[in-house]
């Protein structure tokens, strides 16, 4: 099967081995205002250094506290232990963002 009638078979039938039990529901309120608040921080603080970090080769700790001071590393983690409580969908939205 050609390449491209493959790919429009996989969009036609909207499965594919890794969307397979995926959740096609929109973000909720919260989550949309957490990502873009990820969203901005990245291209605000971090995109414009990306190349400088890359070429450094030295762990940016700047980006560490900017993660901490908005508790973007408390998503991961239950409320019992002092986090957020996301879902594994949140969390993978905040890394996307970055």
């Amino acid at each position: 099967m050609p390449l491209v009638s493959a790919a429009k078979a996989i969009r036609l039938r909207g499965s594919t081995p890794y969307n397979r039990g995926v959740s096609h529901e929109p973000l909720s309120e919260e989550q949309r205002e957490v990502r873009d608040l990820i969203r901005d921080l990245s291209r605000e603080r971090i995109a414009p250094r990306a190349a400088e970090i890359d070429k450094s080769s030295e762990f940016p700790w700047d980006v560490v506290g900017l993660f901490r001071e908005h508790d973007v590393f408390a998503l991961m983690f239950d409320e019992e232990y002092g986090g957020a409580g996301a879902s594994a969908l949140m969390t993978l939205v905040a890394i996307e963002e970055v």
